[in-house]
């Protein structure tokens, strides 16, 4: 990989990092409008679904394992919610709370390094 490449890759990591105490403090946000009485709990479900699918898959990509390994079950649980268009369960609830916990703590680290070794061309299968 080039120091170009690399270099570029730092710099969309590090904007990635920024930005998610953000993203997981929206999540903290959205969660308890899925047991409101009142309103469609679906619609936070649904953008807590969508939140998560993109947290999980720019952290997978740029090397944040851990972050994504954290979010994993909460995505799976929001991921079968969304699909089946149900709210989450107060349990279900609960498991999501403590993934968004558990990827914030991997903030404080300096994550993984980014496993990048070779880039495909266009077209090109991967290896």
């Amino acid at each position: 990989m080039t120091q170009a490449l690399t270099d570029k890759l730092a710099a969309v990591r590090a904007k990635f990092r920024q930005s998610l105490p953000g993203r997981l403090d929206e999540l903290d946000a959205l969660i308890p409008g899925c047991v409101t009485s009142t309103g469609d709990g679906l619609v936070p479900t649904k953008r807590i679904h969508r939140i998560l699918h993109e947290i999980s898959g720019n952290a997978g990509l740029l090397g944040e394992r851990a972050v994504a390994a954290e979010l994993a079950p909460a995505f799976r649980i929001a991921e079968t919610c969304a699909g089946s268009e149900r709210v989450p369960s107060l349990t279900e609830l609960r498991d999501i709370e403590a993934a968004v916990r558990n990827a914030r703590a991997c903030l404080d680290g300096e994550g993984d390094e980014i496993a990048v070794t070779s880039v495909p061309k266009h077209g090109a299968a991967r290896t």
